[in-house]
């Protein structure tokens, strides 16, 4: 008798846009190689770890990446973004995610509030 495995499409991904310390136009060199490389792959959903910075209000990353995503959504490049602050809540787009992509129940609640995090559905 023969297995037969189904494939499972992965439709989660990460993006590190904070590694090795970046400059915000290389950050945003990764965010922009990043997408196109999930668009190919047929992802839906990428988790972005950019950091919080040491201000206190978030870093130069983040914003610049806020400022990407909400142009990015209304070019309706992606549909849409929640980031970190927003995951804490437990209702609207939060739920929306997590009840559409049961993957990132992998690490749903360590991310809960996290401010260095944004996630992007395409």
């Amino acid at each position: 008798m023969q297995i037969i495995r189904k494939k499972v499409a992965i439709r989660v991904s990460v993006i590190k846009l904070k590694e090795n310390s970046p400059t915000v136009d290389e950050a945003m060199q990764r965010l922009t190689a990043g997408l196109v490389a999930a668009r190919k792959r047929n992802i839906k959903v990428i988790k972005i770890i950019h950091g919080y910075g040491s201000t206190g209000v978030g870093g130069a990353i983040k914003i610049a990446l806020l400022g990407r995503l909400q142009m990015l959504k209304e070019e309706a490049h992606i549909k849409t973004f929640i980031t970190g602050e927003e995951h804490n809540t437990f209702a609207g787009s939060r739920n929306y995610l997590l009840n559409k992509y049961p993957e990132l129940k992998e690490t749903w609640i360590e991310d809960r509030g996290n401010p260095g995090i944004t996630f992007i559905e395409l």
